[in-house]
């Protein structure tokens, strides 16, 4: 009998929000209104962070979307969906995900029941442990994330 580990199962969650964020037809489908142009910079201990995402979940969820971004070379750009970027204004809690390619990617079956290598300390993938936060308003200067190995 195989467990699959807490890590795959939050992995999996995070995506499948995100799947359902950005699935849909064109039907009755409202555009998101007023969204705010939300970017930023990301480091761990002074140094950008090459690769991960970045997620924004609201403090109030009657007050907000969820948001991603993904993070290339210290630098992200928040977008509430594929089709539209930016991010309702509000109090968010952030979480980043950043995993070593290389040692994440199953070459066997066996492989895909190993945890991911973190590049980040495991606090930060945990929205409600992180610690991090933001707040999304018009005008907003970039989000900078300053992470912390110890």
């Amino acid at each position: 009998m195989y467990f699959v580990s807490r890590d795959y199962c939050q992995m999996a969650g995070s995506l499948m929000v995100f799947v359902i964020l950005g699935c849909g037809g064109s039907g009755d489908i409202k555009p998101i209104a007023n969204l705010v142009s939300c970017n930023g910079t990301i480091t761990l201990d002074g140094a950008p962070l090459k690769q991960g995402i970045v997620s924004f979940a609201p403090v109030n969820p009657t007050a907000g979307q969820p948001a991603t971004g993904a993070i290339k070379d210290g630098k992200f750009t928040m977008a509430t969906t594929v089709s539209a970027p930016g991010v309702v204004a509000g109090q968010y809690k952030v979480s980043v995900q950043s995993f070593d390619q290389e040692k994440t990617a199953p070459t066997n079956p066996s492989d895909m029941l190993k945890k991911p290598t973190s590049l980040i300390p495991e606090k930060y993938l945990d929205i409600t442990k992180s610690g991090l936060e933001a707040e999304v308003k018009k005008g907003m200067t970039p989000v900078k994330l300053e992470l912390v190995s110890k």
